[in-house]
């Protein structure tokens, strides 16, 4: 497993630790810990799933046939810093997507569309309009000098990745 803080691997069965809570109409439920070696800090699951033999509430480190894991701690996963250069409006949007990633895909995708949006009007200089126009507007610059524009290289993954993404969906439609 990776660290959601740290991003560091390490072998999550060497710090698991688990208690059952109960069961219900869909199966048993326990609350999971994992311990980062490296970092020392928790990452908690909630796993729903069938017994793998006889368990009891409260009993500990009972282990699960997982039909459903969710990560309750931390919420999102850690990320690279985002470069200074970036305007803080887009990476408060930006942080925000990364949170709600887990909880509400369609949140996220909204929250990236705006990122992207305002960090190709605000640094690329593009003309407002639909996303699909103003991605064609970079688009044709970048096929032009045969690069990315130098606007979304110095925004460097972040900019690259939701341009790509987002001329990946705009493509789909």
């Amino acid at each position: 497993m990776r660290c959601p803080h740290c991003l560091i691997d390490f072998h999550d069965r060497q710090t698991w630790w688990s208690v059952v809570l109960g069961g219900d109409t869909e199966g048993q439920w326990v609350i999971t810990r994992r311990t980062c070696p490296a970092c020392n800090r928790f990452v908690l699951g909630l796993e729903n799933g069938t017994s793998r033999g006889p368990i009891t509430q409260g009993q500990q480190n009972a282990e699960l046939n997982v039909l459903r894991s969710i990560q309750v701690w931390p919420k999102g996963v850690a990320r690279a810093p985002v470069p200074p250069e970036v305007p803080p409006g887009i990476i408060e949007d930006y942080k925000e997507a990364c949170l709600v990633l887990s909880d509400s895909p369609k949140a996220s995708a909204a929250l990236s569309r705006r990122c992207l949006q305002n960090l190709l009007r605000q640094a690329a200089g593009v003309k407002p309009g639909d996303l699909s126009g103003e991605i064609q507007q970079i688009w044709i610059v970048a096929n032009c000098r045969k690069t990315l524009p130098t606007i979304l290289t110095r925004f460097g993954i972040l900019g690259i990745s939701l341009l790509i993404q987002t001329r990946a969906r705009v493509l789909a439609t």
